[in-house]
């Protein structure tokens, strides 16, 4: 019966584990004073909050307490006010014999809620479920998380239980609940909360123009909306402006310098208690379109209280772009209908507010400027904004950026002849010992069959080693058919078909190797007569279902019926058989 104690010492400033260490005790009272438990801090840089454990401590018959002591002496890491006494605190150690309930703690939570149950020793969910009670009963599930087991979903905010856990609960270190455990749980309300549905930027201006605020508990919210003028977007996303960035929001406007204060109200929010309640609000009510700009949008639940924050702005374009090393391309649709926008007004804008290019996209809503290389070494790109008639939208490049790094972006590379192999098989799975057939497309760079030239296709296992090579033919339309065999003795695993010419691969074609077993199917047959004769007709059932449990539907059947001889045996003539050798059957 060994355990370890594990915990979290906080402190107001920060404390360098190699000090506390030797500040720190965890005196067993069957030890003394002079042996404490050792201990191990499981933070290694300075810190406010430090984890330590111990080394295992023997549970006895009697639960005792033990004391977690930091001595009155110890300083803050650059600092010389120690602490104004020893600290000291209980942890208690329970019995070995005797499993203890220490307390129950509701949770309440949108969209579940929990109880934690906290016992002296851990208790496994599993065991635990057969003498766990709950009333009035509902549905939820048990897990466990140390000393504690946690019983989430099913109770609700603001109801009242009683919980009963039964006499005999076995711990996992073999103590047993002796006695029954009854309380009574009232689950607290939700917290009172206000935030938006969604999140997001960009908001079509030809569509329902509308956001949902989601509200737990609340009559009503402070709704304020701040415009920032198009011409500020850049000293709004400038690095030495958090404004934009804010985690918590309180209320206040935006910078008189960026932009104004449109709207100031109470918006009326309403519903049951303890139910969550989405509230649309409609822009166009507080919204104007001689009044274009950014918009943020704030909720509190007061006037000095935090709450969120959300910037929008309502545009129907949606802008896509791509930095090359010596280009830039924007590509400019619809975020109604995605048709190209044509004719709108780009400008890329450096990390300097400088103008690096400017133009007009095509007919195919792109916009492509070359030649930047020299430019690009001088400036960063850090904006772009497009404007088409009244509709204005903007992408901050170091912002909206997508992170390529998990994605094969590299292109198909040609040979030095420019050639290109489309490799296509039957399926992408084969077992070992099966054959893979497929076909080869070769083509040029004007994706025209090339002449004819030999081509070589070569086998690679999962761990890259070559499993043979063999010759092929193509024809005058660049196909070349092939097929390989796989050998039963076959690692499992990814492979690899390459094509290759002059010792070049022009394409390639993976599929995995595995020991599958197919679909199998039962199926029965139930004739509707035991016995027919001449000239009836024979009927019968067929019921077919996977062996992994579905139905087989849908799927064709063929049926054959044969006849064999039967002896002729009439009922009180079970001993006699009556054949006649003259007829054929």
């Amino acid at each position: 019966h060994l355990v370890t104690i594990r915990g979290n010492v906080r402190f107001n400033y920060s404390v360098n584990p190699g000090v506390l260490a030797s500040k720190m005790r965890l005196i067993d009272p069957l030890q003394g004073e002079t042996n404490p438990i050792p201990l191990e801090l499981e933070t290694t840089y300075r810190s406010q909050d430090i984890g330590f454990h111990s080394k295992p401590v023997e549970k006895q018959k009697d639960k005792r307490e033990l004391r977690l002591v930091i001595l009155s002496d110890l300083k803050p890491e650059g600092g010389n006010l120690p602490l104004a006494a020893d600290w000291i605190h209980t942890v208690p150690l329970g019995s070995a014999e005797k499993l203890e309930v220490r307390g129950v703690s509701p949770l309440s939570a949108d969209p579940e809620s929990s109880v934690r149950i906290r016992f002296s020793s851990p208790v496994s969910p599993e065991i635990a479920k057969q003498y766990v009670k709950v009333t009035p009963e509902v549905k939820y599930r048990l897990s466990a998380e140390r000393n504690e087991l946690i019983l989430t979903g099913g109770v609700r905010p603001g109801e009242q239980y009683e919980l009963v856990i039964a006499q005999g609960l076995p711990a996992s270190d073999e103590a047993v609940l002796p006695q029954e455990y009854k309380t009574h749980i009232q689950m607290p309300d939700l917290q009172p909360s206000v935030d938006f549905q969604s999140q997001g930027m960009f908001l079509s201006a030809s569509g329902y123009r509308a956001i949902a605020l989601k509200s737990v508990n609340m009559a009503q919210a402070r709704l304020t909306i701040d415009r920032v003028y198009r011409n500020n977007l850049f000293f709004l996303f400038g690095d030495y402006n958090s404004s934009y960035e804010q985690d918590e929001y309180y209320g206040s406007p935006v910078s008189h310098a960026f932009g104004d204060r449109l709207v100031n109200t109470t918006l009326p929010l309403g519903g049951e208690r303890n139910q969550s309640v989405l509230t649309p609000l409609s822009l166009d009510t507080y919204f104007r379109e001689e009044q274009p700009g950014l918009y943020r949008i704030g909720i509190t639940r007061s006037e000095s209280s935090s709450g969120a924050a959300r910037w929008l702005l309502l545009t129907d374009l949606g802008i896509v772009a791509k930095q090359g090393a010596d280009e830039f391309l924007v590509w400019v649709s619809s975020f109604a209908d995605l048709t190209p926008m044509e004719g709108a007004e780009v400008r890329l804008i450096s990390d300097q507010n400088q103008t690096i290019a400017t133009g007009r996209t095509d007919a195919e809503g792109m916009w492509r400027v070359h030649d930047l290389a020299k430019i690009l070494e001088k400036q960063k790109p850090h904006l772009v904004t497009v404007e088409r008639g009244n509709d204005f939208s903007f992408l901050l490049l170091n912002r909206s950026g997508i992170d390529t790094a998990s994605f094969d972006v590299g292109g198909s590379a040609l040979s030095k002849e420019g050639y290109t192999a489309y490799l296509y098989g039957e399926r992408d799975i084969y077992r070992p010992g099966e054959t893979v057939k497929g076909v080869a497309v070769v083509r040029d760079r004007s994706l025209q069959p090339p002449p004819s030239m030999p081509l070589l296709l070569r086998h690679k296992d999962p761990e890259g080693w070559d499993r043979g090579t063999v010759k092929l033919e193509m024809d005058e339309h660049g196909l070349a058919q092939f097929t390989h065999v796989i050998p039963p003795y076959a690692r499992t695993g990814p492979h690899t078909l390459e094509l290759l010419v002059a010792q070049e691969v022009i394409g390639q074609y993976r599929f995995q190797v595995e020991e599958f077993v197919p679909d199998r199917i039962k199926v029965e047959v139930a004739a509707k007569k035991t016995a027919v004769g001449p000239g009836e007709t024979l009927t019968y059932d067929v019921a077919s279902a996977y062996l992994f449990g579905p139905p087989a539907a849908g799927l064709a059947v063929e049926s054959r019926v044969r006849l064999v001889a039967a002896s002729f045996a009439p009922k009180g003539y079970e001993g006699f058989t009556f054949h006649n050798p003259e007829r054929q059957f």
